[in-house]
Order: structure tokens, then C-alpha cells, then sequence
């Protein structure tokens, strides 16, 4: 394949191909065939069992696919659909909610009219009432004469299987179901029908390997990933008003001798007295620009927490220089507009130079002051402000 640019990119069938894919040289050596369950996906049935003679041994040509698989639990019920094989841990769902589940992952599934369930468990039966549970549906199979003659008349455990079909479709043979993997190597080992894969490019990828071919494409809301949003959590204690204070008139001295120019310090924590402290580096400062010394602080005592530069009476915006030089993971304020009462802060964290702003309230202390409780009582909330949603939440509580 070539991208936009013309350079190859990973041949994504050099992955997926039939046959064994090459074993890399660290690979992590793994049970043997022989030590686990195995499925043969030709025939539903159960291979654990290895050839007993040469006579019944067939050739590595002729072998049918053998998916290792893991041990369903007896009488346990088995989702089967596209060649996908999955046992049924909540006995308790209706098929109607379990085809809601299952259509995130077969889309074919989403219209309701359209797809009929079966159950194969020793007999055959259709599925008429989705609103049963399966729990249900095998209670009632079990009870039952015809399950009983098929039961004596197996030489082995009959298996629950719980199929869906789809009107007007038909389905080719594939091989396993889903798995989320850090690379391709890892998913073609794993032979899964449905492949969630990360790439270089950051995005995520759907790879469905089919008889038809490889499908790629980008892909989200995969429900087997984590939510995760950008956020900062703070564990130090939150940054002093005082010192901030501080912070502010060292830089409005700067806006009120006859030139206006920018400056910087340095936010530390002493490990040792456990306290915030501010460090001031030597610097050549301009009206746009700070090139500051490197830090020469004992590095076992203090940790530094934070840069916080100004901008003079210019607004708190982070610059394309200040991305450029705020690459290490720590916090970062700019604080402008000193020539008004109330200046402007902005906040933001560089996690190796990859930044997401965070509202400075997350990490400052804030301005308390009492006041008369009686002022409450002049003060009339309406109908329509008491309806708003007033729940709210930091972006790391909803990860």
C-alpha cells in the first residue's frame, strides 16, 4: 500500500495471509496446540484430541483450521454467528438485548425485523419470543423429552448454542471473533475475526479478516478500550494565592519602569520542608520573548512543578514559541493583561510536549471572603435556573 506521500507503508497482508505468520525472535514461547481446547471452525466440533495413528494424521495441507479456544464451562451457552464464538455469561439477557449487544460488532444485526434466533442444543428450535431470556429458553429445552433422547444418545456434552440469522444474507466461514492488540504481529497471531489495532498515526483500526478480504478501516467508541480524555489530577496541595501574589507584582514591576517586557519564574516544591517555593532564573527578557538560564537546583530537594511566564499587558495566550519551549512534563501559566486589576491567567499542562489546557481554579487556590448571610434573602433564583443541570464534573473523574 502507498500513502498520500508515496512511501510504502506495512503491507498489512503480509500479516493476515494464510499460514503461520514468522515468529519473531523474542517471542514469548506459548502452550503447545496439544495443551489447549481447540475448535475446528469447518465443523463446530471439539479437536482437543490429537491424531492417534498416522493413519488418522492428515498432512499441515489438509488440516482444517484449528483456532486454539478457551474452555467453555460445562452447559454454559455459546453466542455463534460469522464464525465468531463467544460462551454467554449473563443467562439472564433476552435475545432481543443480546442482538442490541452484538450488532456493535455486526451492524447486519441493528434491524430488529430482520434477524431470527435459533437455538441448537440437542434439538433444534426457533426462537419465536425474543423478550425470553436464555435462561429461559434452556430451562425449557432441558425439561424436555426430545433433549433427554438426545442427551442419552451423545458420546458427548452437548453444547447451548445461541445463533442468529439475518434474512437475505448469506455468511462465509471465518475464523475466531475480537480482540484489541498493541500491534499487527499480535493480531494476526491471534487469527481474530475482528482486530482493534492502534497505529503510528494515533487513530485506532478495525480490521476484519474475512474470506472476502482485509477490511481497514479507522474506527471509535470501541467499547473494549477504556474512556480516557485529557486531564490533569493535581497531589500536591494546590498553589498558594500568597505566592501567586507574589508572582504577579515581581511581573507588573516590569509594566511600570519606563519599558514593557516579559519575565519568568520558576515553581518548585521543597521535598524537605514540604512547601512551595519560588525560583528565579537569571534571563534576558524582551517585549516578547524570555531565553532564561538553565536550572542549577538540587534536584533531590526540590521538584519543579511549574514555569509561569508573562506576557505584560498582552492577553494570556500561550505563544508558538512558549510551544516550543514547553516540552518537559510539568504545568505552565501565562499571565497577561497586568495593566487591569484583574489580570489573565491561563493554565495548561505539557505531558512531553503534548499540551491540554486545564481551568487554573484545578491547581490555585482560590480567593475566599465572607459575607452577611442575610444578602441571600435579596436574591430570587427563577423557575428556569432551577431546572438546568447543575451536575458537573472534573474530565479526570469521567476517564
Amino acid at each position: 500500500m502507498d500513502d498520500k506521500n508515496g512511501k510504502n507503508q506495512i503491507d498489512l497482508f503480509t500479516f493476515f495471509e494464510d499460514g503461520e505468520p514468522e515468529e519473531s525472535s523474542n517471542q514469548i514461547e506459548k502452550k503447545s496446540e496439544e495443551d489447549l481446547d481447540v475448535l475446528d471452525f469447518n465443523t463446530g466440533e471439539d479437536r482437543s484430541e490429537t491424531p492417534k495413528s498416522e493413519e488418522d494424521a492428515t498432512s499441515a495441507e489438509d488440516e482444517p483450521l484449528l483456532i486454539p479456544m478457551p474452555t467453555t464451562p460445562a452447559g454454559m451457552p455459546v453466542f455463534e454467528y460469522a464464525g465468531a464464538s463467544e460462551p454467554i455469561k449473563n443467562l439472564q439477557i433476552t435475545f432481543e438485548d443480546l442482538r442490541k449487544e452484538k450488532s456493535k460488532d455486526f451492524p447486519e444485526l441493528e434491524k430488529r425485523e430482520k434477524v431470527t434466533w435459533t437455538v441448537d442444543y440437542g434439538i433444534f428450535k426457533t426462537i419465536n419470543d425474543t423478550g425470553k431470556t436464555i435462561a429461559q429458553v434452556k430451562t425449557d429445552i432441558e425439561g424436555s423429552k426430545e433433549f433427554l433422547d438426545a442427551l442419552k444418545k451423545s458420546r458427548k456434552p452437548i453444547t447451548c448454542k445461541v445463533k442468529p440469522r439475518v434474512s437475505g444474507q448469506t455468511k462465509g466461514v471465518v475464523s475466531a471473533y475480537k480482540g484489541v492488540f498493541i500491534n499487527l504481529e499480535d493480531a494476526a497471531k491471534a487469527r481474530k475475526v475482528i482486530s482493534i489495532v492502534p497505529s503510528k498515526d494515533g487513530r485506532v483500526y478495525e480490521i476484519r479478516n474475512t474470506e472476502i478480504g482485509l477490511f481497514v478501516t479507522r474506527t471509535q467508541d470501541v467499547e473494549e478500550l477504556d474512556p480516557i480524555v485529557p486531564c490533569f489530577r493535581m497531589k500536591l496541595p494546590k498553589i498558594p494565592k500568597d505566592l501567586l501574589q507574589q508572582v504577579i507584582a515581581f511581573f507588573r514591576s516590569y509594566i511600570q519602569k519606563g519599558s514593557v517586557v516579559e519575565a519568568m519564574v520558576n515553581l518548585l516544591w521543597d521535598r524537605q520542608d514540604e512547601k512551595y517555593a519560588i525560583h528565579v532564573p537569571g534571563q534576558v527578557v524582551s517585549k516578547a520573548s524570555v531565553k532564561a538560564a538553565p536550572s542549577e537546583l538540587d534536584d533531590e530537594r526540590y521538584l519543579h512543578v511549574a514555569d509561569i511566564h508573562s506576557h505584560n499587558t498582552m492577553s494570556a495566550k500561550f505563544s508558538i514559541t512558549d510551544n516550543e519551549d514547553e516540552k518537559a512534563t510539568r504545568l505552565y501559566f501565562v499571565i497577561g493583561r497586568l495593566d487591569r486589576y484583574f489580570p489573565e491567567i491561563s493554565a495548561r499542562i505539557s505531558n512531553g510536549g503534548k499540551f491540554h489546557q486545564i481551568d487554573p481554579s484545578d491547581v490555585l487556590e482560590g480567593i475566599k471572603a465572607s459575607y452577611p448571610g442575610e444578602w441571600h434573602a435579596r436574591v430570587t433564583i427563577t423557575r428556569d435556573a432551577l431546572k438546568e443541570d447543575s451536575s458537573s464534573s472534573t474530565e479526570c473523574d469521567a476517564a
